[in-house]
């Protein structure tokens, strides 16, 4: 049989099944583009495992295969015993492509080949091990409250959490005080965390957040002379009334700020930004910036996808590891990602994400695009997972950080701030309640 990569066909020198697993993230739809070409004769047979979210396209073309391929529905989600089995006979039978590869002559259509199995085998691997636990739980609660306690001393912006690793941001004012920080963390959690402690110092602004005035869907704050991306828009119940608002990054407009969307080329003052109230633009991370809109905008709004309906995440963010995500931006307008948020990552006591561009992409999105939402696909909701922030952390790299450094927090990366923790700290200022509808 052959297995189509990419454009090109790689002949195997034995037949045998193939089992191909199909999600709803970047992995399994890569592999499905990969192998719409796939024909296999009477000796061999591709299973299919299908979720209830698999995409109506890919189940068309899979019906359209019948007689080709055995087809089994429902595995009941990616972590069911079945499903762990399929995904290590996939793993099998990606080594056994490379190791069959790896053998022909080094043209540059193998080597592209070779390059792209070796993703899929880290892809695979690695969402095997992105698993939550008590154990982990307790660890991160202990963190928490030593970062707590020593983030007034030492200016502590943040830290993330690996398996056998606990890395903390702070500022570069405190660079004489490094050694300090590492003994204060790992004796306020004593135990609990086994692991190596760190120190990651980080240049101001530790974000740049994105705020230049671009072209696209854009928003400006016109006190403060500062655009973005108008996020989306959402119902919120203010003294039992709903009305309509938007919603951008917490660094992009201020309360009592006038807010002006371009629309047809022509900034349109469209209301009144309702919060944050704060002005520190780095104090901002938890932040939304909730705009209430005029009653005769909020009533031409348009949606890019009616046909879905939108929701905030439930899964934990763990969960969601490799996951493909999208957003609309006013700088780079749709781009593709996928989230990297197997290992914790905290922001001034706040959880942030770091979403990679897909491969193909420079980067998953500029400056102008802060307050872009961030969306996965799940069935026939969009779920908003979190909104964009700014570009990367500006790390200084030194004798101990840089090796730690080489697999996460590369340049095209973005941050974004989870959404539904910042929606809850909005609705605890008591200003108002929020619900989510269409994008």
């Amino acid at each position: 049989m052959s297995w189509y990569l990419s454009g090109m066909t790689v002949d195997l020198p034995r037949q045998q099944p193939l089992l191909i697993c199909l999600k709803q993230s970047s992995l399994e739809e890569d592999i499905f583009r990969f192998l719409t070409t796939l024909r296999p004769d009477n000796n061999n047979k591709a299973f299919f495992v299908l979720e209830e979210d698999t995409p109506k396209e890919v189940r068309k073309r899979v019906d359209q295969d019948k007689g080709k391929v055995n087809i089994i529905h429902r595995a009941k989600g990616a972590n069911h015993g079945f499903y762990n089995l399929c995904y290590s006979i996939l793993l099998e039978q990606v080594s056994e492509y490379t190791a069959v590869l790896s053998k022909k002559p080094n043209t540059r259509r193998n080597s592209h080949c070779l390059k792209l199995l070796k993703n899929y085998r880290g892809y695979i691997k690695d969402r095997t091990t992105a698993k939550t636990s008590q154990l982990r739980d307790e660890v991160v609660e202990k963190i928490d409250k030593a970062v707590k306690e020593a983030t007034p001393d030492y200016n502590i912006i943040g830290y993330a959490l690996y398996d056998k690793l606990l890395k903390i941001f702070a500022g570069s004012d405190i660079e004489s005080k490094v050694s300090e920080l590492v003994m204060k963390v790992r004796s306020l959690i004593n135990k609990t965390f086994k692991g190596r402690v760190i120190a990651q110092l980080l240049k101001k602004p530790y974000i740049v957040p994105f705020t230049a005035l671009q072209g696209g869907c854009k928003m400006r704050a016109v006190q403060v002379r500062r655009t973005g991306t108008l996020g989306m828009f959402a119902k919120c119940l203010i003294a039992d009334q709903r009305q309509s608002v938007g919603i951008s990054s917490g660094h992009v407009a201020l309360k009592g700020n006038d807010i002006q969307l371009e629309i047809s080329k022509e900034n349109v003052l469209v209301g009144k930004c309702i919060w944050p109230e704060t002005s520190a633009r780095d104090a901002n991370f938890k932040d939304i910036s909730v705009i209430l809109l005029n009653t005769d905008i909020a009533d031409t709004i348009q949606y890019r996808m009616p046909q879905f309906d939108v929701k905030l995440r439930t899964d934990d963010l763990i969960v969601l590891h490799l996951r493909k995500v999208f957003k609309f931006g006013a700088k780079t307008n749709r781009t593709l990602g996928y989230l990297k948020s197997k290992n914790l990552l905290r922001l001034r006591e706040t959880e942030a994400m770091c979403i990679k561009p897909e491969e193909g992409e420079r980067q998953f999105s500029e400056e102008g695009d802060s307050g872009s939402v961030v969306f996965t696909q799940k069935g026939r909701d969009l779920i908003a997972i979190g909104i964009v922030f700014g570009g990367n952390l500006k790390l200084i790299q030194t004798q101990d950080t840089e090796e730690e450094n080489s697999s996460d927090f590369k340049e095209g990366d973005c941050i974004a701030i989870d959404l539904k923790d910042a929606i809850r700290y909005f609705e605890s200022s008591g200003e108002g309640t929020i619900f989510l509808e269409k994008f």
